[in-house]
């Protein structure tokens, strides 16, 4: 049911907020991160301060708000599956406390609740991986919105990378790891700036000019190497005919052309 509809996704009950709930030190981790301002410039054509999804294509738009989404599904899958670990070892608890009363001579309640303690510590065990596996997506999640937003940053895969696969902070998409590359205009305003090299934009751009003798090398054979398909020949058996008939013609075309001319002189000379 869940995935009959692949980009709508159903808001979190009012049972959901009541009790798959975190305290805010830890629930403030979960949230949807903000863009921070100098790389929404880097994809902005206007220099006002708008919304970082207006900076983005339609296209990129769309990106975008499918990963909050699943950043979001994960951050409430991560708040249920804490309330289930908290209430399975709460459980277990108490199952170690009602033990502790039950008659040692009650040899088969002790059987019994034995297996229960180890169905419930399996799965107060279960849900905690729940809780780390969701984590990870959402991290994963995080680099690919941050590899979204460095598309429209001037910059080589191995620092695009750099940037996006470090220590997720805590309200900013990229945080502190984006300080040390801003640097500071007159207006006192930090940018991200380009770091590409003016000769890495030379060799990237020579392969389009090129020079004016050079011609881009095919790998194909040469025209008169080339077999054909129905007489298993070469091409050139044909070139070279047609080069003798071309010579004999303009052999014959010669003399005629040296005929007529003395056939008029020889009338003028009457």
């Amino acid at each position: 049911k869940q995935w009959s509809s692949t980009f709508s996704s159903s808001a979190p009950t009012a049972y959901d907020k009541r009790f798959h709930n975190m305290a805010p030190e830890f629930d403030k981790y979960l949230n949807t991160h903000e863009v921070d301002d100098p790389v929404v410039a880097l994809a902005s054509s206007f220099h006002l301060n708008t919304q970082s999804e207006d900076a983005l294509k339609p296209e990129e738009r769309r990106i975008e708000i499918t990963l909050k989404k699943g950043h979001q599904a994960d951050a409430w899958a991560i708040r249920a599956a804490t309330s289930a670990s908290f209430f399975a070892r709460a459980s277990l608890r108490w199952l170690r406390h009602l033990k502790e009363s039950i008659p040692n001579s009650n040899i088969r309640a002790h059987q019994d609740l034995a297996k229960i303690m180890a169905a419930t510590e399996f799965s107060a065990d279960a849900t905690f991986n729940a809780v780390k596996f969701s984590a990870r997506a959402m991290a994963s999640q995080v680099t690919a919105r941050r590899l979204l937003w460095l598309r429209h940053w001037q910059a080589d895969i191995k620092n695009k990378w750099k940037l996006a696969s470090s220590p997720i902070a805590e309200k900013k998409l990229f945080g502190p790891a984006l300080e040390p590359l801003l640097i500071e205009t007159r207006s006192k305003r930090k940018i991200l700036p380009s770091l590409l090299r003016r000769q890495e934009n030379r060799s990237f751009q020579s392969p389009r000019g090129g020079s004016f003798g050079s011609s881009p090398q095919t790998s194909f054979p040469p025209r008169s190497y080339r077999q054909t398909t129905y007489r298993g020949g070469f091409q050139s058996d044909r070139s070279d005919f047609y080069d003798r008939f071309r010579r004999s013609s303009q052999g014959r075309r010669g003399s005629r052309g040296r005929g007529s001319r003395g056939f008029r002189g020889f009338c003028k000379s009457k």
